[in-house]
């Protein structure tokens, strides 16, 4: 097992669980996912990273989808370019809709993105964590710098 913490887990809903724990097999998959309520204490071999971590998963879509909200109607239409969506894909339709869309801030983005999905995708939970580096995690903007990294 690995244990990772961040300044932010992107739970299975897309919310941001400040100071939340990771925990994988060795083989990268989801084992478990904490929300320590922001509140981070001790726990054996946990390796803290800076930025917002994510399990890997896949989302494969069953339908096309429509809003009439302007942030879900953008947001849908560039989910409706994909069969399937990897985690690379969530944080490229996430940095669009924060140019198109500057007011918002991450928080507030990745909680529309995976109400879609979760409304009308499958996800597959695939081995690997990923690490979302360089962003601005005071004012909750992606910058140009953000980039994702695979942890493991």
């Amino acid at each position: 097992m690995r244990k990772f913490a961040a300044n932010f887990v992107v739970s299975e809903s897309g919310k941001l669980l400040k100071n939340g724990i990771l925990i994988a097999n060795d083989d990268g998959a989801l084992a478990e996912m904490i929300d320590t309520g922001g509140d981070l204490g001790e726990l054996a071999q946990l390796t803290f990273l800076n930025g917002i971590l994510f399990a890997n998963s896949l989302y494969i879509s069953r339908e096309l989808v429509s809003h009439d909200d302007d942030i879900l109607h953008f947001i849908a239409a560039r989910t409706n370019e994909f069969r399937q969506i990897t985690i690379g894909e969530i944080i490229d339709i996430a940095r669009l809709t924060q140019t198109e869309f500057p007011e918002l801030k991450i928080p507030q983005i990745f909680t529309a993105i995976y109400s879609l999905l979760t409304s009308y995708f499958d996800k597959e939970n695939q081995p690997g964590v990923f690490l979302l580096i360089h962003s601005d995690l005071i004012g909750m903007h992606f910058n140009a710098q953000s980039r994702l990294k695979r942890i493991l």
